[in-house]
């Protein structure tokens, strides 16, 4: 999927009742899987970065790689429940974010890895363990979102389109 504004993507998503995961990237196997997801399902996606991740990184880093079985006894989900969630998108929630499930997943993949293997010494091994894990985490996100399907239903407009859109909007308001 191409690149475009936040705001038009929001704005199809309120048009279509969908929600947005929004990932939290720190790393390019993150990233990897989070493509790879949305590639696999036609979805739109948002990636972020917190301050943590840009200061681990490094914000040039980070920017650069998006252009373009949880472990141990922890349950399927933390925090909120994906079924408090889709309630919430029903009720107009567009973008969800999304960081702890796809740590849990990535480290618990990697915990697996070493556990099994305990002379395992090659860190590929474990990160492609990693990917898999976030990847299947990503896809299960985006269907229970129902943004699966969505990515090829956007046509982008340009940022200039979009600005005129939304300053023509204020404009109109401001005069009522």
């Amino acid at each position: 999927m191409p690149m475009i504004s936040l705001r038009q993507l929001l704005d199809h998503a309120a048009e279509h009742a969908y929600g947005v995961p929004a990932f939290n990237i720190n790393n390019m196997e993150q990233v990897q899987a989070i493509m790879q997801a949305a590639d696999a399902t036609d979805s739109p996606v948002i990636l972020q970065a917190s301050a943590g991740a840009r200061k681990y990184a490094g914000e040039a880093f980070l920017r650069y790689i998006t252009i373009r079985e949880h472990g141990g006894e922890v349950k399927e989900t933390y925090g909120v429940p994906v079924e408090e969630i889709q309630e919430g998108i029903r009720n107009g929630v567009r973008k969800v974010n999304i960081d702890t499930d796809i740590r849990i997943a990535m480290t618990g993949a990697m915990r697996r890895v070493l556990w099994t293997d305990r002379t395992e010494l090659d860190p590929r091994k474990m990160l492609k363990a990693a990917t898999a894990a976030a990847q299947a985490l990503c896809k299960d996100r985006f269907e229970a979102f129902w943004c699966a399907g969505q990515a090829s239903r956007i046509r982008p407009l340009p940022l200039e389109f979009m600005a005129h859109r939304y300053t023509s909007k204020r404009r109109v308001a401001a005069a009522a």
